[in-house]
């Protein structure tokens, strides 16, 4: 069973999924307002192959229990589904009576669901799963109804007393969000991760672009690395060396001569311990890396500058291949480059 929209798993108030739009080359994930709650952004997963992870700010809600979050990293460059692809789905639902709900698990492995179709109206589906072993939950709020390939709503709520589950019609979900991807502020909305101003030590503006690890929870997001805060941290479990995260100059050659690491925590044993920095003049694609630095950070300095002979390149990675020892987390406050 193919499937044209990329489905992502969503860990932001609650966990929920949502799918990905494209805009002008910008990301965007649409999901129930209810998943979010009050947060300040969410994580997410893709339910594709590559299982690519992602970070996403809230940028605008609607009716229905609708909410659009702007996309940044790896997830980002799986957003290949535009708004103007989703068709009329009226002539589909007259003769459906079975449904498939599709849902991204936490390893972004995909589950299905056949579901009944129990009631049509203009806003709203009723359905039932087929099988009686089989419950609808809380979890899968923000799943895709799919008839064949074609997704005919998204799933919202569960009936507390009869156990069936109540979608949004995927074409009321287009009409509701279609005005801001009309609009030109889609164009210029765009998670703020980036520096926005140049220090006085010249440093350079850098963006996450791919990430190996999440984070061990919303205050420890990826985008710390890049705030120029050192009171904010990217904080992670001490697992799957060994970790990398890709950073980018925006598709532009910038002269690199040292780079900053910073890590502010208290906790010594969470700092990294042997790590390598690895280099790209290409601006995407898995080859044309090239290693510039290896070596320890001894974890009695809260910071680790690294002179390099000065190279050009559009992209740098960190690899960190282990920690001082923590069982819990490893930790990074800053990575700083100029």
């Amino acid at each position: 069973m193919s499937h044209a929209v990329t489905q992502v798993y969503v860990t932001a108030g609650e966990v929920g999924q949502g799918f990905l739009l494209n805009r002008l080359d910008q990301c965007y994930l649409v999901t129930p307002k209810h998943v979010i709650g009050d947060e300040f952004f969410a994580t997410l997963i893709s339910g594709t192959h590559l299982r690519s992870l992602g970070e996403a700010e809230p940028i605008q809600t609607f009716g229905y229990d609708l909410s659009i979050l702007s996309v940044m990293g790896a997830a980002e460059k799986e957003c290949q589904t535009n708004i103007n692809q989703f068709g009329v789905i009226e002539v589909l639902l007259q003769n459906a009576t079975q449904l498939t709900i599709s849902s991204i698990n936490a390893d972004g492995s995909r589950s299905l669901i056949p579901v009944t179709l129990t009631d049509k109206g203009l806003i709203h589906l009723r359905v039932n799963p087929v099988s009686s072993d089989v419950q609808l939950y809380k979890g899968l709020s923000g799943s895709l109804a799919f008839i064949n390939d074609i997704p005919v709503g998204m799933l919202q709520s569960i009936d507390a007393d009869t156990g069936e589950g109540i979608l949004l019609r995927q074409d009321r979900i287009i009409e509701t969000i279609l005005p801001f991807f009309q609009s030109s502020s889609a164009i210029l909305q765009k998670p703020k991760l980036n520096r926005t101003t140049e220090s006085p030590t010249a440093l350079i503006n850098l963006s996450v672009e791919n990430w190996s690890q999440q984070a061990l929870n919303n205050d420890s997001r990826i985008a710390n690395l890049i705030d120029g805060n050192l009171d904010t941290s990217w904080r992670v479990p001490p697992t799957g060396f060994p970790l990398s995260v890709e950073f980018s100059t925006g598709g532009k050659t910038k002269l690199i001569k040292n780079l900053i690491l910073s890590n502010n925590s208290d906790d010594k044993l969470t700092f990294i311990k042997d790590f390598e920095i690895l280099a790209s003049r290409k601006s995407a694609g898995k080859r044309g890396w090239t290693s510039i630095y290896s070596g320890t950070w001894i974890n009695n300095k809260n910071s680790k500058k690294i002179e390099i002979p000065p190279i050009k390149a559009k992209r740098l990675m960190l690899l960190v291949h282990t920690h001082w020892g923590s069982t819990s987390e490893i930790s990074l406050s800053e990575f700083m480059a100029n």
